[in-house]
Formats: C-alpha cells, sequence, structure tokens
C-alpha cells in the first residue's frame, strides 16, 4: 500500500521467483497487481530455470510468459563482454557416489561427512595452491559452514591468506573487504557468493561442493567471467564432478519440471552425428552409435568448461540454405553449407528449427541471431504453414550476405560450428550456440 500503483517492476535474478504461487515475490507481487492489473514485470537472469521446476516461463501459474531477449555465454565472450574459463581435471576427487538428493539438490549434511575430513581437506588444499599459482584472488565454494570455516583455516596453516565468509559470521564486511583489498588471497564460503556478486579480478573459482542444480552451478562459474586487468581468463578447479555432471556452461540444459508427464518428449544429441534423439534410445539409428548406460563424462582440458575446440577454419565465399527432412525423425529442418576456397571441403551445419520443445528454440535463436548479422529478412514466416515457411526461410538467407570466416569442430560425421565472422578487417566475431 505504501508503494502504490506500479506500471513497471523490473526483478534481477529472476531465477529466485517462484512458478507456484508461493514465497515473498510472489506474495509483493500479487499485492502490487491489485493495485494496478495492468503491471508490466520484466525479469533478468543468466539462468532462466529452477531445480525441479524448469524453464521460468513453464507451468501454469509461471509468472513469466516469454524470454524476449536470449544470449549465450559464448556469444557474450566472443564479444569481449566475458573472459572465458579454463579448467583442469583435478588429481584428487571427493567422492559423491554415496550422496542422496532432497528437493532436488544433495544434502549438505551429507556432503559434509563425505568432503569435510582431514585427509580430503589436506588433499584439496595442497592441490589448489599448487594449481592456483600465480591466481590472486581465488573463490572457493564449500558444501557447509563448518566445511568452508576448516577450509579457511587449513589454508592459513599452509600460510595462505584465507577467511570464511559465511551467514554466521560477525564479520562479514571486514572479510570481504579483505578479499577484494587483496590483503586476503582466498575467500571461503557455501553459496552466499554464487549469485549477483560482482568483483571483477576473480582469476580462480573452486568447487569443493557438489550441486545437482544447473542454475547453482553456472551462477557459481560465472562469478570468475567479469574481465579483469591482469589476466585473460579464470581457472576452474572443481573437485566434485560438476562439470562431469552439467557440462560445459556453455551447453546447459534447462531441467523439465518434477513430474512433468506431458508436453514435448526429452530430448538427448547424438555425440557422433548431432541427431536429436528420444532420451530412451540407447543406439542412435543415424550412424549406429551406442549410448553407454551411464552419463556422458566430459574429458577435461583447459577450455572444456567452454566447450570450445577448434578443428578448423575457413574463409567463406558464399553458402546455400536449403529445407531438409531428419532421415530418423521426419521432422523438417534447415541446413547451412559454407564453400571457401577450391581446395577446402563444404561445412554443413543443420538447425532443427522444426522441431519442438528447447532443440527447436535453440534452432530458432541461431537462425534469427544469423539473419540480424547477414542482413535477412524474416518477417512474415510466421504466418505461413511450416512447409511453406521453412522455404520462405531458406530464400531470405540464401539472399543475405554470409559470414567473411567460420570456425567449426567435425563431431562424428557432423560439423559443428563455434564462431562467424561477417568482418575481416576488424575481426569481430559472432557466436551462436
Amino acid at each position: 500500500d505504501k508503494v502504490g500503483a506500479i506500471s513497471l517492476l523490473i526483478v534481477d535474478e529472476v531465477h529466485a521467483i517462484s512458478n507456484e504461487e508461493a514465497g515473498i515475490y510472489r506474495k509483493m507481487i500479487a499485492d502490487l497487481l491489485e493495485i494496478n492489473p495492468d503491471m508490466r514485470i520484466i525479469g533478468l537472469s543468466a539462468s532462466p530455470y529452477r531445480t525441479t521446476q524448469g524453464k521460468i516461463t513453464e507451468g501454469d501459474k509461471a509468472l513469466f510468459n516469454e524470454i524476449l531477449e536470449p544470449v549465450t555465454i559464448q556469444e557474450l565472450v566472443d564479444k569481449g563482454y566475458l573472459a572465458p574459463l579454463r579448467s583442469k581435471r583435478t588429481e584428487h576427487v571427493l567422492d559423491t557416489s554415496k550422496l542422496h538428493r532432497r528437493m532436488g539438490e544433495f544434502i549438505a549434511s551429507e556432503m559434509d561427512a563425505e568432503f569435510n575430513t582431514d585427509a580430503n581437506n589436506h588433499k584439496v588444499v595442497a592441490e589448489v595452491i599448487a594449481r592456483a599459482e600465480g591466481c590472486r584472488h581465488i573463490i572457493v565454494f564449500c558444501s557447509t559452514i563448518k566445511h568452508s570455516n576448516r577450509i579457511a583455516e587449513l589454508f592459513r596453516e599452509y600460510g595462505e591468506t584465507a577467511v570464511s565468509l559465511t551467514s554466521k559470521a560477525n564479520n562479514g564486511d571486514a572479510a570481504l573487504a579483505s578479499f577484494e583489498s587483496g590483503e586476503c588471497r582466498i575467500l571461503c564460503n557455501v553459496s552466499m557468493m554464487s549469485v549477483g556478486y560482482n568483483f571483477r579480478p576473480i582469476d580462480c573459482v573452486v568447487f569443493l561442493r557438489a550441486t545437482s542444480s544447473p542454475g547453482w552451478y553456472l551462477q557459481a562459474a560465472v562469478r570468475g567471467m567479469r574481465l579483469k586487468e591482469h589476466t585473460d581468463h579464470c581457472l576452474v578447479l572443481d573437485f566434485c564432478g560438476n562439470i562431469d555432471r552439467h557440462g560445459p556452461v556453455t551447453e546447459i540444459v534447462p531441467p523439465r519440471r518434477k513430474g512433468e508427464g506431458s508436453g514435448d518428449p526429452p530430448l538427448k544429441v547424438c555425440p557422433e552425428c548431432q541427431e536429436i534423439l528420444h532420451i530412451s534410445i540407447m543406439k542412435c539409428p543415424c550412424c549406429g552409435y551406442a549410448f553407454p548406460p551411464t552419463q556422458k563424462v566430459y574429458k577435461l582440458s583447459d577450455q572444456d568448461i567452454m566447450g570450445v575446440k577448434s578443428n578448423g577454419e575457413m574463409d567463406v565465399r558464399s553458402w546455400t540454405w536449403r529445407k531438409q527432412i531428419s532421415r530418423t525423425s521426419g521432422k523438417p529442418m534447415l541446413s547451412c553449407t559454407y564453400y571457401g576456397g577450391l581446395s577446402d571441403k563444404p561445412v554443413t551445419e543443420y538447425l532443427t528449427v522444426g522441431y519442438m520443445g528447447f532443440a527447436g528454440e535453440k534452432a530458432m535463436r541461431t537462425l534469427y541471431n544469423l539473419a540480424q548479422a547477414s542482413g535477412a529478412l524474416l518477417t512474415g514466416a510466421e504466418s505461413m504453414s511450416q512447409d511453406e515457411g521453412l522455404t520462405f526461410l531458406a530464400d531470405q538467407m540464401n539472399k543475405a550476405r554470409p559470414p567473411a570466416s567460420i570456425t567449426f569442430k567435425l563431431d562424428g560425421k557432423f560439423y559443428q560450428i563455434l564462431t562467424r565472422s561477417w568482418s575481416r578487417a576488424t575481426q569481430e566475431t559472432a557466436v551462436f550456440a
């Protein structure tokens, strides 16, 4: 009542809002809507989804109905807004096989019992010191307050400057000030610094906390992606398998809603030919790849947390767009073949714009980003049938200006385009994952 009639409400870190009509966010918004039913609500988030609830636009009671301006992590890196992450597989690994989940997340007390032992702590601290030599500002995510306090204490025993910043700390402001001033090199916490903390010089992120939440993993990892003056990247040391569990930060798939039994079927991508298949298929009908019974494990090197490995590059002379039909699903899609010099082998990518759900949304986002960069006019396709619309889109893209160069990698039999540059002179690049 004191706030009164509001025309526009803007919420940062909007993934904190529940898809259900519960919580203080939803109560305040409901009260404001009673005063002004026409109030518009805009949310901002690097991870617009919630564990067990899926995307914040899904569900009968979801507050938001559309993602207006999607942007990828890789696009922000290549345009110079974020610094890349680099990861190394650690020698010591914290065992997560005995952990259980509650409300979709690993139980903190079980993590503390498994991780917070003298043997683990000494090995972890020694390895961080060895691998992060030269790093100035190290942030460590621990499983519990007890764990955070012990790790900070052990770093100090090893001769490092370290503090533990937790919800029960009485000297929180002083501890944070010492970290940001450089007086203290290492900041341990549980999750207080995982969302919204904007301290650019962070050059090392350490995971001593396992998570089932792709949103928390992404938010914590990108604390080190702000641009810095003293280095061009941030090191990530993951001791508990979060990168294996969720994949590169550029390829995170939003979780599905808990108990979701209708709508688009769950999908997975064949790592050999990139065919999009139902999650239950264990052998790809397109190339014969046999899926292992366990989840895919990412083999980490310097850049795998970013998911980028370039196998080749090409100066592009022309491109050709076509409407295609998948041999396995029978669904329509678009293909784009890039042509270089006479000795260059053509490179073809496929956009699954005829698919529903995440795969279709991702492909359409890529298409419209390409159209914007190349000068294509795609307006009008939404009023056509799917067959007519795809033919129209292919024709319009064929009339547009192709990129000057591309970089790509070969995944099995098929290519994945990593970067497309429309300007050789300035080397401006736009990457669409």
